[in-house]
């Protein structure tokens, strides 16, 4: 059983795991047949699958009739589900059929097989939480670079012009935001000021405040 929860590492992903555990499982237990869904979407997808040629499968299961399907006892395997560890609803299905190992009684493989689940369950958690964490970080990385790109359209070095001194700051309350300022010498003693808050937060306020950023520099052109 260590040995099996060793191979089912978070980096392999939900869909990897929940296959290597089913191979696992019906190599340790001598099942020629087997299948497994996994949730996904709020609903449950097959994403494994070992013989039962005459049966058919449906490609996904919705939530509303997992409970019936895990119930059916027409079916010729053994449904063993994958529970989440708070025990709060299900993470997957195993679709077992019989074992043609002589050793194993009945009692004996459905605990073996139990545990093989239950470590599968926190391996699944685990990878979930795995795949949060890289998106959180792949975000944290796109909105860090969104936000130099921002900073590089305000003014980098302000016009020094007789009797009048410039400063600015800018600090967005998010990763990026909508402020904007800028500061364009016109000549002959001239300078155009522009100040905008642009309505709302974010990536969206950013990508507005880039285009004013564009359309204003462009219009001072023809003040010139």
């Amino acid at each position: 059983v260590l040995e099996f929860a060793r191979t089912l590492t978070p980096d392999l992903g939900p869909k990897e795991i929940l296959r290597s555990a089913l191979h696992a499982m019906m190599g340790k237990s001598l099942i020629s047949e087997a299948f497994g869904y996994l949730a996904r979407d709020g609903n449950f997808e097959l994403v494994a699958r070992a013989g039962f040629s005459q049966k058919e499968l449906p490609e996904y299961i919705s939530s509303s009739s997992f409970d019936r399907f895990l119930a059916d006892q027409s079916h010729p395997y053994t449904a063993l589900p994958l529970v989440a560890a708070d025990g709060n609803g299900y993470l997957g299905l195993f679709g077992l059929g019989r074992s043609m190992n002589p050793k194993l009684s009945g009692e004996s493989e459905a605990t073996y097989l139990a545990s093989l689940a239950a470590l599968t369950s926190i391996a699944l958690t685990n990878a979930w939480l795995f795949e949060r964490e890289k998106e959180r970080e792949r975000l944290e990385s796109e909105l860090r670079l969104a936000r130099e790109i921002q900073e590089s359209l305000l003014p980098q070095s302000l016009p020094k012009i007789a009797g009048a001194e410039f400063a600015a700051l800018s600090q967005p309350s998010e990763w990026v935001g909508g402020d904007y300022y800028d500061v364009i010498e016109l000549g002959e003693g001239r300078v155009l000021l522009a100040i905008a808050d642009v309505v709302g937060k974010g990536v969206t306020a950013a990508l507005t405040m880039s285009n004013l950023q564009a359309a204003l520099r462009a219009l001072v052109m023809l003040l010139r």
